[in-house]
């Protein structure tokens, strides 16, 4: 019976498959620590040799000395020192003995702890990025034939004009956005086309299609509020209702006593709990059922947690006024969480509560893969210590408590391996094992722990570190004379945490009115409905961001190499003209020369030639990682030949090479030549 216990636990382990098999993120996340562990295996086994070596010297210099009587003694000291929970404690009595055994102990804590902790969380950072930036671009490939096919599709439904020119009408992507934002009313689907085209004749080509659709898809609309008195005296009120609470919680939570305060106690925080509500109430959407508009926008997270905490303090005062036992404790616990009201009125804050609940959807691969780890190390220690830990039985042999870190049920297993993964004290639990009914030997123990840590915090934790400085990047503008509307996301502060691309008002009388991106400023218009417009941070955008993307219309590199390509045509007047085409992977953008789709035309159509462009950057782009990867010569083109359609001899030569690496920027040339050149 037991053991069909002990198969069932083995088995059990790999219950998580389930979670990798319905998650796309959790696969994408699992495949980046593949290729994480492949190359942070090295690391760490350097790390690991390290310590040997510092052990060797600190077992024949301090072998008097409890902790480094021998190698293996000496390796797991300086193995729990290198994670910083046995210092300085562990080399204190050599100190007290000899001072010089400073300059060992302080060399080995520079080296182990501020080198080679941070060499391994740079690579496991550059290799995070460098994976999760080749998946984006695998799921920009999936996007850009969707988009493709979606434009093909978006043909046929047009009038026999748009089928013969190979466009989309204007009419046709605004039934497309109508049914998948079916929320939205005809002034915001004329909006959204704006941003499409703002000066469409009523098509559209490919190539505006292909650029400016996703970006309309993340595009988020909504009525503007208009400012009045009402409104401001809302936001007064709750200003102060934030600043009272915040004032109240203190005096209560301190250790100020007086008598008249006791009385007075529960009838100020009863009128503060009241306002607050009110307050509340007011700027909620179903005021439009009275036939009055809501003055302000409620935040999802702020006002959510200001309504769960007027809730309670509500069922605290009724418990009070009923005479029930912890009415006073449910109206304090409210009013505590109440405070965080006071964090809505400062931008840092807002800005960043909205990132994290952007990220949070993204950072689901991450934490599939720690909740994993978690519950196959849990498991482990189920089929090998499961039952063999007793707890209270241990007395002063171990750290008061600490025995109740163990692996008898499910759950006690999972609330260890938590604690290892906090890091600090993960030797004292540790040494819980060393005392159980089996498996006790310091071999198997510190085996299993020494593992968990540098699974568990080296690699996954440096995992989920890697991914939060990439969504949190910090981005700070390069150019000190840039306009300011080049400069709405890359305000020079802490943390960007939200990028507002555009803030333009809409009239149901000129729907059409010119929307230019990243404008800051609002204009009004005479009558009608205005939308304030910004841009979703959805999860391609997040991964974007993560995978060091940059922002899209941030095409820079393509555009100054085609103004030197101007430049030289210039300059060289007798020379045959060629077509010329600049891609930029990072933004998508392609940008030429008019010549280029004069050529082209000729012996591909627009479709197929935005797919043969697509291949040929991306062969490139996997030519120069391979010739990085094997220390190799960089300095390749890529070629295409493609047969006139007329009997005339002709050919048309695509060729391509990169001008930048990093991020990859691709030249491509097209010109005609005859068979007998």
């Amino acid at each position: 019976e037991d053991t069909v216990f002990r198969r069932a636990i083995w088995l059990s382990v790999l219950k998580p498959i389930a979670l990798f098999y319905i998650s796309s993120k959790g696969r994408d996340a699992l495949e980046a620590v593949y290729r994480v562990v492949r190359i942070v295996i090295g690391v760490l086994c350097v790390e690991l040799f390290l310590i040997l070596s510092f052990a060797a010297v600190a077992c024949q210099i301090y072998s008097d000395f409890p902790g480094f009587e021998d190698l293996s003694s000496a390796f797991l000291s300086l193995f729990k020192l290198s994670t910083t929970v046995v210092n300085p404690s562990i080399w204190m009595p050599v100190y007290e003995s000899t001072t010089s055994s400073a300059f060992f102990f302080i060399l080995f804590v520079v080296t182990s702890v501020f080198y080679i902790h941070s060499l391994v969380l740079s690579v496991v950072f550059q290799t995070y990025m460098q994976a999760m930036s080749e998946i984006r671009d695998r799921t920009r490939s999936d996007r850009e034939d969707a988009l493709r096919l979606a434009f093909l599709t978006m043909q046929k439904y047009g009038d026999w004009e748009s089928q013969s020119l190979k466009l989309v009408h204007v009419r046709v992507l605004g039934q497309a956005l109508a049914l998948l934002r079916p929320h939205y009313g005809p002034m915001k689907i004329n909006a959204l086309l704006q941003i499409v085209e703002p000066d469409s004749d009523g098509y559209i080509d490919y190539k505006t299609f292909r650029m400016k659709v996703p970006k309309a898809l993340r595009t988020s609309l909504m009525s503007t509020r208009p400012t009045t008195i009402f409104s401001l005296a809302l936001e007064l009120l709750a200003f102060a209702v934030a600043v009272s609470n915040l004032v109240y919680v203190i005096m209560v939570s301190s250790s100020f006593k007086a008598h008249w305060w006791n009385s007075v106690m529960m009838p100020v925080g009863s009128l503060i709990a009241l306002l607050g509500i009110i307050e509340l109430i007011l700027r909620c959407d179903f005021l439009k059922i009275f036939g009055v508009a809501s003055p302000t926008r409620l935040d999802g997270t702020f006002d959510g947690l200001a309504a769960f905490a007027g809730a309670l303090s509500l069922y605290g005062i009724l418990r009070y006024v009923l005479h029930l036992e912890s009415g006073i404790e449910f109206f304090l616990i409210g009013r505590s969480i109440d405070m965080v009201r006071f964090m809505r009125f400062f931008g840092l804050c807002r800005d960043i509560v909205k990132r994290t609940g952007q990220v949070l959807p993204a950072v689901i691969g991450p934490l599939v893969l720690v909740v994993t780890a978690m519950h196959i190390f849990t498991y482990i220690g189920m089929a090998i210590w499961g039952g063999a830990v007793h707890v209270g039985m241990y007395g002063e042999a171990i750290t008061p408590l600490y025995d109740l870190n163990n692996f008898n049920t499910y759950s006690a297993g999972l609330v260890t391996m938590f604690q290892v993964l906090v890091v600090n004290d993960w030797h004292a639990i540790a040494e819980v094992y060393t005392l159980a009914d089996r498996f006790s030997s310091d071999i198997i123990v510190y085996t299993f722990f020494i593992g968990a840590n540098l699974f568990g915090v080296s690699i996954l934790l440096n995992v989920l570190t890697a991914f939060f400085v990439g969504a949190f990047v910090t981005k700070v503008s390069g150019s000190g004379n840039a306009d300011v509307s080049n400069t709405t996301t890359n305000r020079q502060s802490d943390i960007v945490v939200e990028s507002i691309r555009t803030v333009q008002s809409f009239s149901s009388m000129d729907m059409y009115r010119s929307l230019t991106d990243d404008s800051v400023s609002e204009t009004k218009t005479n009558s009608g409905l205005e939308f304030t417009v910004s841009e979703r941070q959805c999860f391609d955008k997040i991964m974007n961001t993560v995978a060091g993307g940059g922002d899209e219309n941030d095409s820079g590199a393509a555009q100054k190499a085609c103004e030197y390509l101007e430049v030289f045509e210039s300059l060289t007047p007798g020379r045959d003209k060629v077509g010329y085409m600049v891609c930029c992977h990072k933004t998508s953008d392609r940008i030429g020369n008019r010549r280029f789709e004069v050529i082209t035309k000729n012996y591909l159509n627009e479709d197929i030639m935005h797919v043969i462009v697509s291949d040929m950057h991306r062969e490139l782009i996997d030519l120069a990682f391979n010739a990085l990867d094997n220390e190799g010569n960089n300095d390749f083109t890529v070629e295409r030949t493609f047969q006139s359609k007329n009997p005339a001899g002709e050919r048309l030569i695509l060729s391509a090479a990169l001008l930048e690496e990093e991020p990859p920027v691709s030249l491509i040339t097209a010109r005609v030549a005859y068979f007998q050149d």
